[in-house]
């Protein structure tokens, strides 16, 4: 019998290890594994930086030298937005005439100052071929309020709404949400942002309550928290009946109650909703 530990083992086990640095023309096995440890690196680095730098249909482009403009002073760029807004004129007023626009009290310019606000100024949209979808928006909304965009079918409500969550690229303007530059740093407004889409974006084989707790998860939320606030969401869109059917079992209009409780979990301070009461009766708009 021999020995698991003897001699003839170790030797064995050397010998192994010696066969990785052998070299056979100036190459060895640890130099080819080494190659594709580098090699794999350096293709994930590239696809990564193609990925944020690429133009695409969908999603936000970013500078092609975006990696090396991480240091630079985001409140000295905003501090001269701002200035630069102030010199054309007042926000709001530039386009309309003064004497027709009622300013808003002192509560609520005071959640400005404290940038508790989402601020659009001058945004634009125009396709590549040569339609112009949105002109010149500015526009303020406060937190602790709904704010309602109106317009006729194709006045830009739902091109504006794509372009404040990154689907579609601004040609011009800007957007701050909570101070957040909203087209430089949409990873951080995502984390606070809900969106309930035109059209239903559901997982035909997941329940109703795991889609939930999915979305709650995406967005990084307390995961303490998670089993109350789902609970309160089916509760208040009217869905407890409905928690463990499967979204391709539900009916159109429980399929938009569960987009609105998909965006408004996982602790959402700013929510976008896209017609969110279409295909629903009276009682469930309410």
């Amino acid at each position: 019998m021999i020995n698991g530990s003897g001699p003839l083992v170790n030797n064995f086990a050397v010998g192994r290890v010696a066969n990785w640095t052998l070299r056979y023309q100036q190459f060895s096995v640890f130099d080819s594994v080494w190659l594709m440890i580098v090699g794999g690196i350096n293709l994930l680095l590239i696809g990564l930086y193609l990925e944020y730098a690429l133009p695409k249909e969908f999603g936000r482009r970013r500078h092609p030298l975006f990696f090396l403009m991480c240091c630079c002073n985001k409140s000295d760029k905003a501090k001269k937005t701002d200035v630069a807004n102030i010199s054309q004129g007042d926000h709001e007023t530039q386009y309309l005439d003064k004497a027709c626009y009622e300013g808003v009290p002192y509560e609520i310019a005071q959640k400005e100052a404290e940038d508790r606000i989402l601020k659009v100024t001058n945004l634009k949209k125009v396709f590549d071929n040569g339609f112009k979808a949105v002109d010149g928006v500015n526009i303020k909304m406060y937190e602790d309020q709904i704010f309602v965009l109106l317009g006729h079918n194709g006045a830009g409500k739902t091109t504006t709404i794509n372009m404040l969550t990154g689907l579609f690229e601004q040609s011009h303007g800007s957007a701050e949400l909570c101070g957040i530059d909203m087209f430089n740093d949409m990873d951080k407004v995502r984390q606070i942002m809900g969106v309930c889409p035109q059209h239903d974006i559901l997982f035909e084989l997941m329940t109703t309550e795991e889609h939930l707790g999915i979305f709650y998860d995406l967005k990084g939320a307390d995961p303490k928290l998670k089993k109350a606030e789902i609970e309160k969401l089916l509760k208040d869109v009217g869905l407890t009946d409905q928690r463990n059917k499967r979204a391709a079992t539900l009916s159109g209009g429980n399929k938009r109650k569960l987009s609105v409780a998909i965006a408004m979990c996982g602790q959402s301070k700013f929510v976008l909703l896209d017609e969110p009461t279409s295909g629903l009766d009276l009682s469930a708009r309410r």
